[in-house]
């Protein structure tokens, strides 16, 4: 897969790029000169880049990746934590905020793979598994559905790490 995208629509100031090709969305976190790290604007947009995915009926399957080479995502931009997380108000408005993303990815119906290259720490972790999880193909699948899972891990040779 190309290190640089050609997006169909970008978010989040460029940090989140969506684009589709013959039935396969891929969202790529784009903030490599943070390893990936995400901020709250890229939590929502990745929100938004999975909702455009899975409101259009041509797309089967979506890929997640990381830009740059050197990460999927590194966790929670800390840079932005004064601004963000300054008193318990404005770290449980963080919390609700980007936890609707990750509720929403827990429960998508399309089949997620996330491809892990380089570092993957803190909070990416669970956005790479916690929803890689085959869709149920009707409502005697859903209990089943939810407890079969895909992953797709890619060993990085050059960073000597399984991720």
């Amino acid at each position: 897969m190309p290190d640089v995208l050609q997006p169909d629509t970008s978010f989040a100031d460029g940090n989140i790029l969506r684009t589709t090709t013959d039935g396969v969305g891929v969202i790529a976190f784009n903030n490599p000169d943070k390893h990936n790290a995400m901020s709250l604007e890229m939590w929502e947009g990745f929100g938004q880049a999975l909702t455009n995915l899975r409101d259009d009926d041509a797309v089967r399957v979506v890929i997640l990746r990381g830009a740059g080479g050197k990460a999927f995502v590194s966790g929670a931009d800390i840079s932005q934590f004064e601004k963000q997380r300054h008193n318990a108000a404005a770290s449980e408005d963080y919390a609700k905020r980007s936890a609707a993303q990750r509720a929403m990815l827990a429960d998508y119906l399309k089949p997620i793979i996330a491809c892990i290259q380089g570092f993957c720490l803190g909070g990416a972790r669970g956005t790479a598994t916690k929803r890689s999880r085959l869709p149920p193909r009707n409502d005697l699948d859903r209990s089943a559905a939810s407890r079969t899972t895909l992953s797709a891990l890619i060993w990085n040779r050059s960073h000597h790490q399984m991720t």
